[in-house]
């Protein structure tokens, strides 16, 4: 979790010590902090237009607390904790009613309504918020949205959808690959869908069906021509005409893979030519089809194959 680095110190306007990871500014941290809270390490990323932040929040105080409303949309999933116990309060001398109190539930935080993140005798939370304009709702889930729910702040809400897809966009903010793109904005795009089922308790009647055969070509085309560099789920869900919801759900009944598995699968076996047919050494195979560096192309590989680069040019070499 790179804790053995010295991150950069700054204190916000609350007074509570934040010590950023890597790609963080201070205009990415808003947070309104009152009490308790000693400092927070915290890695932001963007993704569909959403300000998507991993938090780390540290207190040795018996009570700690924060104002976690805004001026957009948030999204706040509890990841882990360490001792005590803590979730959402509309008023701060008022506990909600919960019926369990372990990691792995959010809560909705409509723009400027006043929600505290609460806890007692916690020493480090584990939190993602995601943060976004209420508009963007409807290019990322279109008819998928559902009444006036979703204007009210929510209590505790348990679904094990929205707490693996927020874990593995803390992951992608941890680990800050230029190629996470496509996978970071699908995530949210499941992650939104997921919770935007849970508050309204409502789920689209419209029965899932692949994209016709000009959408699936033209959406082909476009992460061909884009193996290498970055790619938008937005940008290929616009030119089929459909929201980021239903284009990746289209996308996977038309091919069997979401789309950043497809692109993957594509890049694996564009590199598989590569090493195949040329000499050319593996750190610069991966930059050819994508990839950041040799050790993120490395672990791609592993996962598609089974194997490393390495041993597949040498020994296993299968297309």
């Amino acid at each position: 979790m790179r804790r053995e680095q010295n991150f950069p110190s700054m204190q916000n306007c609350s007074g509570i010590e934040v010590r950023t990871m890597p790609l963080v500014t201070a205009v990415d941290l808003p947070y309104r902090s009152k009490f308790g809270n000693d400092r927070v390490d915290s890695t932001p990323r963007r993704w569909a237009g959403a300000l998507v932040q991993y938090n780390e929040w540290h207190s040795t105080a018996k009570k700690a607390w924060a104002d976690l409303s805004c001026d957009q949309v948030n999204l706040v999933v509890i990841l882990g904790r360490q001792g005590g116990t803590c979730g959402p309060r509309f008023s701060l001398k008022k506990p909600m009613p919960a019926d369990r109190n372990d990691p792995g539930f959010f809560f909705w935080i409509p723009a400027n309504l006043t929600v505290y993140g609460f806890s007692e005798e916690a020493r480090m939370l584990r939190e993602l918020q995601v943060r976004f304009d209420a508009e963007r709702l409807m290019p990322i889930l279109g008819d998928e949205i559902f009444g006036g729910k979703l204007n009210m702040p929510t209590p505790s809400i348990y679904d094990d959808r929205v707490a693996k897809c927020a874990s593995m966009l803390a992951d992608c903010c941890i680990e800050g690959q230029d190629e996470d793109q496509l996978f970071g904005e699908s995530l949210i795009t499941a992650l939104l869908a997921a919770a935007v089922q849970d508050i309204t308790g409502k789920v689209s009647e419209r029965q899932v069906s692949g994209l016709v055969p000009w959408q699936l070509r033209i959406a082909k085309e476009y992460l061909q021509k884009h193996l290498v560099g970055e790619v938008s789920l937005e940008e290929v869900a616009g030119l089929t005409k459909l929201s980021l919801s239903r284009f990746a759900r289209g996308f996977k009944t038309s091919t069997g893979l979401p789309p950043y598995k497809w692109l993957l699968k594509e890049r694996i076996q564009r590199a598989q030519a590569l090493m195949a047919a040329t000499a050319t050494p593996i750190a610069e195979v991966a930059t050819l089809v994508g990839f950041a560096d040799q050790s993120h192309f490395t672990k791609a590989f592993r996962r598609v194959t089974g194997t490393t680069p390495r041993y597949w040019r040498t020994d296993g070499r299968t297309i």
